[in-house]
């Protein structure tokens, strides 16, 4: 498994925006459920699957090919809030939210990948300008961890 962290979003107004801003602003509207609280004849401790991950961490889940290689394919994961539950999805441009996403295992190494996106503008030579969406990749600055563990066993809080 690996994950498409998204950095930078475009706005509609082509102006960059935040990601992780994004997902504070939402955790602050909409916080995750509180945990349970103890009573004097429960249990004093209980189970949680699994924790949640930052709206920009996007899960990419590996699929294997009929020829057999691997490939990873952009995920979706639900996160729990206070009113329901929301479906982590992809907004970067570069992820291609609107359609399936994949990308060659053999391409992610250890340390990442920096992929950005940008304008490329040129004239030919009878003057007409031609202007186009370029890609670069980088090698990533190194593994991150999303914060996602699994099985955990807690305290509960004491009711006052």
């Amino acid at each position: 498994m690996a994950w498409a962290v998204e950095h930078q979003l475009q706005s509609d107004l082509d102006a960059p925006l935040d990601a992780y801003e994004m997902y504070l602003r939402r955790t602050k509207a909409d916080p995750l459920p509180p945990p349970p609280v103890a009573t004097a004849d429960g249990p004093k401790i209980y189970y949680t699957l699994e924790t949640v991950v930052p709206d920009n961490w996007i899960p990419m889940v590996p699929v294997q090919s009929p020829q057999g290689e691997l490939f990873l394919r952009r995920g979706t994961m639900e996160i729990p809030t206070s009113t329901g539950f929301i479906d982590l999805k992809a907004h970067a441009l570069i992820l291609e939210p609107q359609k399936p996403f994949f990308v060659a295992d053999r391409v992610i190494r250890r340390s990442g990948v920096l992929v950005d996106r940008y304008f490329r503008r040129t004239r030919s030579s009878d003057g007409t300008t031609f202007v186009w969406v370029a890609r670069k990749s980088n090698q990533g600055r190194g593994p991150g961890w999303s914060g996602l563990r699994f099985d955990i066993v807690r305290d509960m809080a004491q009711s006052a």
